[in-house]
């Protein structure tokens, strides 16, 4: 019954410790692929970051003709799309777009009536879809981590930050600054 009871408790012990690698390495992962849903549920996409911080990550990345937009894009407006989800979504599927076109999809649709764009404009279209399957995942400890595509130079870098078991995106630092 000893003997019976140690083994379980290996058993247990190695499952533990195999559970635990896996969600290190495989986390990470995991949390990107979270980010290609559907247009669909935005609510879902809205729970994997922060709109606070990401939107200060942004504000950091302007350039000074930045504040000098005029209505209706302005700084402010540019910079609400951009934390919308539908931007934060194509800028996680697409690290290597350029920012402007994710902001398009993130517009209020009051500001694309001022623009003159009706409901089927759609002023990102045609794009190429700059995707990645394959990613640099630089570890901060076991609470941070920093993804990069790794197909090709250039992209936008992703700053994540643990909560609980899951991951929560923080910053994205553009490959181009705000302007």
């Amino acid at each position: 019954m000893v003997h019976k009871t140690k083994s379980l408790a290996l058993f247990a012990s190695v499952l533990a410790l195999l559970a635990g690698v896996t969600w290190y390495f495989g986390s990470p992962y995991y949390a990107l692929a979270q980010f290609d849903r559907s247009k669909d549920d935005l609510q879902g996409i809205k729970e994997l970051y922060d709109r606070k911080d990401l939107r200060k990550g942004f504000e950091r990345q302007t350039g000074p003709e930045f504040g000098a937009l005029p209505p209706p894009l302005t700084a402010d407006s540019i910079l609400d799309a951009l934390v919308a989800p539908e931007a934060v979504r194509l800028l996680v599927i697409e690290p290597y777009g350029e920012w402007q076109f994710a902001a398009a999809d993130g517009l209020d649709p009051e500001i694309k009536r001022q623009m003159g764009w009706d409901e089927h404009d759609d002023p990102s279209m045609p794009r190429i879809l700059d995707t990645t399957s394959s990613w640099n995942i630089d570890r901060q400890g076991y609470s941070a981590f920093i993804a990069r595509p790794a197909d090709s130079d250039g992209g936008h870098s992703y700053h994540f930050r643990r909560e609980g078991f899951s991951w929560r995106l923080h910053t994205i630092d553009l490959s181009e600054e705000l302007r």
